[in-house]
């Protein structure tokens, strides 16, 4: 699964940014007043090499670091969540899914049409990718978004569909695109939605997701 990046609707990135570089300027300002002593050390022990380290460099390399550690890792606690308004969607998930049309995509006596599989959805403050995997076939997202509804999180990606070579001999299923919304619960264990499918395979129906583990 390759990860893309997505967009936090309603949420500025660009607070994120003035954030890192306040917290630079602070980590700047108590080294420059009481935390000299490593830098006295650094020089008397390493002169030649201490001496020619531009201070931009020192700079770009502690911005690159609190970048990283947010991006991967400080933005999943919740008071980081809380305070820039966004959703941790990530993990593995158990879907039930309902194929609801059209009339051809239903079972033969008229009614609906279940399937089963799993979502895995890996995501960082700047990308995310969303696995499906059912008995015929896998779909990997190829745009999302992440929206704050009410205190919920609703998911919204397009995606791509692979079926397996057995489901394109036995059900005649192809490549298709679709769309999906899901909506997680506050508490984060469950979520509903719907789907549909086009370019290769119209059908639509819901889903229900309950996080594995």
């Amino acid at each position: 699964m390759t990860d893309h990046e997505y967009s936090i609707l309603d949420h500025d990135r660009g607070r994120i940014f003035q954030y890192i570089g306040m917290g630079i300027t602070a980590a700047a300002a108590l080294y420059a007043a009481g935390v000299g002593l490593t830098g006295q050390l650094l020089t008397k022990w390493f002169p030649a090499i201490w001496s020619f380290i531009p201070k931009t460099l020192d700079t770009t390399l502690a911005f690159a670091v609190l970048y990283f550690l947010f991006n991967k890792f400080f933005w999943r606690l919740s008071i980081c969540r809380r305070f820039f308004d966004f959703h941790d969607v990530s993990g593995e998930w158990t879907v039930t899914g309902t194929t609801l049309g059209p009339a051809e995509a239903l079972q033969p006596e008229g009614t609906p049409r279940q399937w089963t599989g799993t979502i895995k959805i890996k995501q960082q403050w700047t990308k995310i990718g969303v696995h499906l995997c059912t008995q015929t076939s896998e779909s990997f997202s190829r745009s999302a978004s992440v929206q704050d509804v009410d205190g919920q999180a609703l998911l919204m990606y397009s995606y791509s569909n692979d079926p397996s070579a057995r489901a394109r001999a036995a059900d005649g299923l192809q490549v298709h695109r679709g769309y999906c919304e899901l909506k997680f619960n506050a508490d984060g264990r469950s979520a509903t939605g719907f789907y549909f499918n086009n370019m290769g395979r119209v059908t639509h129906g819901e889903m229900h997701l309950t996080k594995a583990g």
